[in-house]
């Protein structure tokens, strides 16, 4: 094989690689789970059905109303559980009146710590700004987590808040023989009140 041909296969090679790389990153970047998006618009549209009121109070576990409005990643409830399990990054869609001032919204429940589970961050997204961050250590106290949603996340009657929790576990390896699930906040319930 002559030296031009070898050059021209080679060029050819390296550029096949740039579009396959192109094109992975494309995908990667802006792709999207059709069931997240499915499960997320299936729970805003139960918030934009729901026609709230200042102050809110949303309790989340066995048959509450409030569960529609968890999107993607909650786990279903089930029996002893206080509430309703997140996982590492979960949604819930509120409504909220629209309105010029700011809300106060209080998040009641507890993050999983456990003997060699010592700590966990949690993190909140409020329509794609970050607004508070906690961390959980066995142990201790877990008081209710506030945050201050601006009016210009309200102005369309929604709020679609984020909860990372990046140490969520499996209680299992820690001791609980009956919770195999992977778990990281325990979601009792959302107040909404004027600030």
């Amino acid at each position: 094989m002559s030296a031009t041909r070898r050059w021209a296969l080679f060029a050819f090679e390296v550029g096949l690689g740039v579009i396959y790389l192109a094109a992975f990153t494309v995908f990667a970047t802006q792709s999207r789970d059709f069931l997240v998006v499915r499960d997320n618009e299936r729970a805003a549209a139960a918030a934009r059905a729901t026609q709230p009121s200042l102050p809110a109070e949303f309790e989340f576990g066995e048959e509450q109303p409030a569960n529609a409005l968890l999107g993607v990643d909650w786990w279903q409830h089930e029996d002893g559980d206080e509430g309703i399990w997140s996982k590492a990054r979960s949604y819930m869609y509120l409504p909220v009146p629209p309105s010029a001032a700011d809300i106060e919204l209080t998040i009641d429940g507890e993050a999983f710590v456990a003997p060699g589970h010592d700590t966990v961050d949690l993190t909140l997204i409020v329509d794609g700004a970050r607004a508070g961050s906690w961390t959980a250590t066995y142990g201790q106290a877990q008081p209710p987590l506030t945050v201050v949603v601006p009016s210009t996340a309200t102005a369309d009657g929604l709020v679609e808040i984020r909860m990372d929790v990046p140490a969520a576990a499996v209680p299992l390896h820690f001791g609980d023989p009956e919770e195999k699930r992977e778990v990281g906040f325990l979601l009792r319930s959302v107040t909404l009140e004027p600030r």
